[in-house]
């Protein structure tokens, strides 16, 4: 962990028992940097993301996780030092510092991690697409699904090759000059399963449990739901779910609708899909 991390937590200021916006206004120090906390931006079962700023007043993310257990705390460390891999892609928010501090030392009694991330200022994707007010261009559509290709064609590369396993319009934020970045590595994997006719209902149902936990019901691939079909599960799972993402921006119902010229099934959206 020591190599991971920059430096141990260090709480300058904040109350006990701290979650959610109550550890807004907190002060804290990431190596030599030192952050007041300025709002809550999202938020989702044991971890919250803040803006935060230095003293030269620049802003980033600041995401804080809490952890129960053992097992909980090796899949933040996990999904921190995948991020730290990933970083340096101009699709992928970067990684800036990190730190934690455990139980022991915790006011709550939990282990505790802070990820100092960019700020992608345009915020979420789907926000942005629902607040439009009209229906994604062709152009717009073919530039989000290609700058999403390039961060999930990085992941893919990395030996052994890194599965996001939750790629989802939610997961995608907007930063500078709009460029689309892929957040959120906390499902990610380096894991590949090949069931066979040699697998128990024992193992199956233990790798439903696991796919469950990891991913969106709606996004998962017909042999995530039918292991019995004995098909291999590794990093091409990302290709039908980015497949599926984009008929989902394309399509129409709650996020948006797509001209007839960028339906599913035209010529030029088929041709996107299969470059």
């Amino acid at each position: 962990m020591s190599e991971l991390f920059r430096s141990a937590l260090g709480l300058l200021g904040g109350g006990q028992g701290d979650r959610g916006s109550d550890f807004v206004g907190s002060q804290v120090e990431l190596g030599e940097t030192k952050l007041r906390v300025k709002k809550v931006i999202a938020e989702g079962g044991f971890a919250f993301v803040f803006v935060a700023a230095d003293n030269s007043g620049r802003e980033y993310a600041l995401k804080r996780l809490l952890a129960n257990d053992d097992d909980t705390s090796k899949a933040i460390l996990q999904e921190i030092t995948i991020l730290k891999k990933l970083s340096g892609h101009p699709n992928i928010v970067q990684f800036v510092s990190a730190a934690s501090i455990g139980k022991d030392e915790s006011d709550n009694g939990q282990s505790e991690f802070l990820v100092l991330m960019e700020l992608c200022t345009g915020g979420a994707l789907v926000d942005a697409i629902q607040s439009k007010g009209a229906p994604l261009t062709c152009e717009e559509v073919l530039q989000i699904f290609f700058q999403t290709c390039r961060a999930v064609g990085h992941m893919h590369k990395q030996k052994p090759p890194i599965t996001h396993m939750d790629l989802k319009l939610e997961n995608l934020l907007i930063g500078p000059k709009g460029t689309v970045k892929l957040c959120d590595f906390g499902s990610a994997s380096l894991k590949s399963y090949t069931p066979d006719e040699t697998w128990t209902s024992l193992q199956r149902s233990l790798l439903e449990d696991e796919l469950a936990r990891h991913t969106t019901p709606m996004y998962r691939t017909p042999e995530m739901l039918d292991l019995y079909s004995n098909f291999p599960i590794d990093e091409n799972m990302d290709i039908w779910v980015r497949h599926e993402e984009d008929l989902n921006a394309t399509r129409g119902g709650e996020i948006v609708l797509a001209p007839p010229s960028c339906q599913p099934h035209s010529d030029r959206t088929l041709r996107m899909l299969y470059y």
